[in-house]
């Protein structure tokens, strides 16, 4: 996975899967998201494998460092290396059938 390799990507050591997205959590405790990659069954020259947009997600001050992500439909839950437990809404934006072709 491209958003994963070389010195300056982060060294992930959890991972989870949504319905719409992803998280990884980093060997720092650092969390990060992204849409879930699109992986199709043919080669499309638009469509490059293994990209994510990595977007860091900052917890509270004091909360600590991420250890433990998992995610239902509308919600990603966060546990830290503190004990605490964080809850954080997804909001879905539901596409067209032509944005969906395009």
């Amino acid at each position: 996975v491209h958003s994963f390799a070389g010195k300056d990507k982060p060294d992930i050591v959890e991972a989870a899967f949504g319905w719409h997205h992803e998280a990884y959590i980093d060997k720092k405790g650092v969390l990060y998201v992204c849409a879930k990659a699109k992986v199709t069954s043919v080669k499309v020259t638009e469509l490059k494998n293994g990209e994510r947009k990595l977007t860091q997600v900052k917890l509270p001050p004091g909360a600590g460092n991420a250890n433990k992500v998992t995610f239902t439909r509308k919600r990603m839950f966060v546990c830290t290396d503190k004990g605490k437990i964080y809850s954080f809404k997804i909001v879905e934006n539901i596409r067209t059938q032509e944005e969906m072709m395009f």
